[in-house]
């Protein structure tokens, strides 16, 4: 137990134990004298009860929340099993009860050992590693992730069985193919109701792409499809993709890219998404039902590079992007969005050594109390909606979405 004492100041400091002011030792006698009240408060060793999430990838770096008693920053340190294990980086105290930090790289089964000033605990067996996530390139081609990772809510490299193989190059109607619902325009490089033999979402030698405009745009003109996910509604996700914009048929403009949705896959209902900010070839991000006030004390919401310098994306090159969100308790300041980026070269086989963290934010309101108070996240959508509408075209492979991570770059 830690005595603490109050200066006049208002200031609480922590008794110096094992000696007095006149000299002398004797046990438990305070080294302060001042005017001010003196209060023992008992903050005894940490003990730890929880961890969220409870399982990871083996290369570390998924972002956790421990529960527990007891937490303060003053000597805080964060391992795996024991004092001698791997620490956890950028651990932070939140407040007595929680702390928040990104895991070390491990395997197997590991217990969660918190020290602080006031001494250590630990909460034995409560974290494992798995193999990595679903992130093979064979395994996106077959669309097996979804089949054999628990973690995996949606992926798909656009290839056969995709949506946009089936029905991109068809002009009009509905589409429900491999659980991807939206509305599909006609393709200004492929004539209208004309299919291109071995066409496919992603290639290198594929025709069409996810946002393109035919003839007059206008800012409903669109081309776009949503995904529910595969456990129906998650409260944190990260989504992974890679993307190229084409100089033949992208005009910048203010384009949705990226969605997670509140309602199933088909019906639109967005909780917050990534645009092409204003036409200016940087990704950023908005919480959409509270763009004007989802960051605390923030004039508007938008989220972009605050960590590593942002990305102004060209022409004609594939760029890594993943982003991740966790939403807040509900009308609280405390939601959490990340995003890596990283160019990987005109060929998409240039990618960095690990992915860049770009942004971090931890002060995101996406849902309020009340009747958003049970929102969730369920459900993608890739859209290139623009106001004042434009040209779109570019294209995307390798979709990946799952409630651990960071997913990172393609195996």
């Amino acid at each position: 137990m830690t005595t603490f004492h109050r200066r006049p100041s208002g200031l609480w400091v922590p008794e110096a134990r094992g000696f007095r002011p006149g000299g002398g030792l004797r046990g438990g006698q305070s080294a302060l004298r001042s005017a001010g009240p003196s209060v023992v408060v008992a903050v005894g060793a940490p003990t730890v009860t929880a961890i969220s999430p409870t399982q990871g990838v083996a290369g570390g770096g998924t972002f956790v929340t421990i529960t527990g008693t007891n937490f303060v920053s003053t000597g805080l340190e964060v391992k795996a099993n024991n004092d001698a294990g791997a620490a956890f980086t950028s651990a932070v105290v939140i407040n007595a009860t929680t702390i928040e930090a990104y895991t070390p790289a491990g395997s197997g089964t590991i217990g969660i050992y918190v020290e602080t000033v006031n001494g250590n605990g630990t909460l034995a067996a409560a974290y494992t590693y798995g193999s990595a996530v679903c992130n093979e390139e064979l395994a996106l081609y077959l669309n097996t992730c979804e089949a054999t990772d628990a973690n995996t809510q949606l992926a798909d490299d656009f290839h056969s069985g995709a949506w946009y193989v089936t029905n991109a190059d068809q002009g009009g109607g509905s589409l429900a193919n491999k659980g991807w619902y939206g509305t599909i325009y006609a393709n200004p490089i492929t004539p209208a109701g004309a299919v291109v033999a071995n066409s496919q979402f992603g290639d290198s030698a594929y025709a069409a792409t996810t946002g393109v405009r035919t003839g007059a745009p206008s800012a409903n003109s669109k081309n776009m499809a949503e995904h529910s996910l595969k456990n129906g509604s998650a409260t944190e996700l990260y989504l992974r993709i890679y993307l190229k914009l084409l100089s033949a048929g992208y005009v910048n403009g203010h384009e949705k890219m990226f969605d997670f949705l509140r309602g199933a896959g088909g019906t639109g209902q967005i909780m917050s998404l990534s645009y092409d900010y204003f036409g200016s070839g940087a990704i950023r991000h908005i919480p959409y039902l509270h763009q004007d006030d989802g960051r605390q004390g923030q004039p508007n919401a938008w989220m972009g590079s605050n960590i590593a310098s942002e990305i102004v994306m060209a022409k004609d090159v594939w760029y890594f992007y993943e982003m991740y969100i966790k939403l807040n308790t509900p009308g609280a300041y405390n939601g959490i969005f990340r995003h890596w980026m990283d160019s990987c070269g005109a060929d998409g086989q240039s990618p960095p050594g690990s992915p860049t963290l770009r942004g971090e934010y931890t002060d995101v309101l996406f849902r309020n109390g009340g009747a958003e108070a049970g929102y969730t996240i369920n459900g993608v959508w890739l859209e290139s909606w623009a106001n004042a509408g434009t040209n779109g075209e570019r294209i995307m492979k390798n979709l990946m979405v799952s409630t651990v991570g960071p997913i990172g770059l393609m195996t």
